[in-house]
């Protein structure tokens, strides 16, 4: 994988010809990049800043090159199984880490009932 001074480079030479699209070698070596920058903890900002390519682009991109960045991050609906344990109150967490504490099980039916 290239370093993103080496992947900026093509990025910059690339829109130097004035070609609208990116070929999809440079796409999958960026999404590679990004992938490897999220797993590192790399804010989508920090992302975006570095490669000079707007995030929702990005975006767009890891649906279409099934790179690892849509590894990185993955949109599941799936429920985990939980083990209830006495009287402690319950915890709902979301793939994208919401969190809602303090929940009785009523409470959590209720929630998971509204959300499918």
């Amino acid at each position: 994988m290239g370093g993103i001074k080496e992947i900026k480079a093509e990025i910059e030479a690339h829109r130097a010809t004035g070609a609208f699209r990116y070929p999809p070698e440079l796409r999958e070596k960026v999404m590679r990049w990004v992938g490897a920058a999220r797993e590192r903890g790399m804010t989508c900002a920090d992302i975006e800043a570095s490669v000079d390519i707007k995030w929702m682009t990005l975006s767009r991109w890891s649906g279409s090159t099934g790179s690892s960045a849509s590894a990185a991050s993955p949109r599941t609906t799936e429920l985990l199984p939980v083990e209830v344990v006495g009287d402690s109150a319950l915890s709902l967490v979301n793939p994208s880490g919401y969190r809602i504490e303090g929940l009785s099980l009523s409470d959590a039916i209720a929630i998971l009932r509204g959300i499918r």
